[in-house]
């Protein structure tokens, strides 16, 4: 391979089609839990009745119909607001989120997979000897765990060019940081479906049954919500845990560095010299971006920062380390989940009490 075939780039961006299919279904089923909350807590708040509380049920409809839909792809948008990109050169790959390096590998442990559809490549993965891993997909063909940030390209060719010289890797899956939110087969949707599809033919043939087919199909409907929910309580779990990993980091900056060592004053003025390879962060050049600010956790002891740049002592090996953009993004995600969590939670809470109070009346 020619050393011109190691410099090249390509433009990432989510799903073309997915946000309109989020608008899709937050119509559907968003509409379905928030407008019912609506047409009855409104009166309800409001002390209407007969046809004041009926009007204002009505007017609340289009409310809930546009907020339905404009909540998931907006949602999808808060998580991932910038577009990615992913640039080789002679030395290795990096995929940028925006403006900031998201993972970046060297050619020298590099593996590289691809997957095709009829002759044409959908799916390219490449990941060193510690884990880091870039995955792109051909738009159109983005497998469900790759949809949820700008990971998609219409130009999948020229890296799938860089990557055939490469030795054969393993089976493309995601890594630990797209596993976050777990995929959800068809059944899941499929059960609830076919439960009161049966529900309703089995009423049509005993009518003695008829009374009982409103309960199920709110509970049908609580099913359709409370399913789904399942993924971003495992993706906010996740979170959580990353986020205990650096309740005691303490904030460095970066002014120097060489492999996996990097020069850092702490806030108190102090200087260290950190050893981040056992942290084994993405970004595999991460010690030698100089002036910029780091969160690492430390050893409890056995270490002292030096007071001057110039007679820094022993290497301090980290624990775990973030820069502060990974920050900001955990913080954007728990924040989007829990308010995805709480519209969930509603709407699987009213279609659950709706599934009992004819039974009760």
């Amino acid at each position: 391979m020619s050393g011109a075939d190691r410099h090249g780039a390509l433009d990432t961006a989510p799903p073309v089609r997915r946000r309109g299919r989020l608008a899709l279904a937050g119509a559907v089923f968003g509409f379905a839990g928030l407008g019912a909350w609506l047409a009855w807590l409104g009166p309800s708040w409001l002390g209407l009745h007969g046809a004041a509380a009926r009007l204002l049920g009505w007017l609340s409809m289009p409310l809930a119909f546009a907020l339905g839909t404009a909540l998931p792809p907006w949602l999808d948008r808060f998580r991932s607001p910038r577009p990615g990109r992913v640039v080789w050169t002679t030395e290795g790959i990096v995929e940028w989120d925006g403006d900031h390096v998201r993972t970046a590998l060297s050619w020298d442990t590099a593996t590289g997979r691809v997957e095709s559809s009829g002759g044409v490549p959908v799916l390219a993965q490449v990941r060193d000897a510690e884990g880091r891993t870039i995955t792109v997909a051909r738009q159109g063909a983005t497998p469900p765990w790759l949809v949820r940030r700008a990971a998609s390209t219409v130009d999948l060719a020229s890296l799938c060019a860089v990557l055939v010289d490469l030795p054969a890797g393993p089976t493309i899956a995601p890594d630990a940081r797209d596993a976050r939110r777990p995929t959800m087969g068809r059944l899941a949707w499929a059960l609830p479906v076919l439960a009161f599809g049966g529900a309703v033919g089995l009423a049509g043939l005993l009518p003695g049954l008829r009374p009982f087919v409103p309960p199920f199909a709110a509970l049908t409907l609580c099913m359709l919500f409370a399913v789904p929910a399942l993924r971003p309580v495992h993706e906010l779990l996740a979170w959580l845990e990353e986020e205990r990993r650096f309740e005691r980091a303490e904030s460095v900056r970066v002014e120097g560095g060489e492999g996996s060592e990097a020069l850092a004053q702490r806030a108190d003025g102090g200087w260290v010299r950190l050893d981040v390879a056992k942290a084994a962060h993405p970004d595999a050049w991460l010690a030698t971006r100089a002036h910029g600010e780091l969160h690492v956790v430390l050893p409890h002891a056995g270490w002292v920062a030096s007071p001057t740049r110039r007679s820094t002592g022993a290497v301090v090996p980290v624990e775990e380390v973030e820069t502060a953009h990974e920050r900001a993004v955990r913080r954007r995600h728990l924040a989007a989940l829990v308010l995805e969590l709480a519209v969930r939670g509603a709407a699987v809470v009213w279609w659950g009490a709706a599934s009992f109070s004819p039974l009760a009346s």
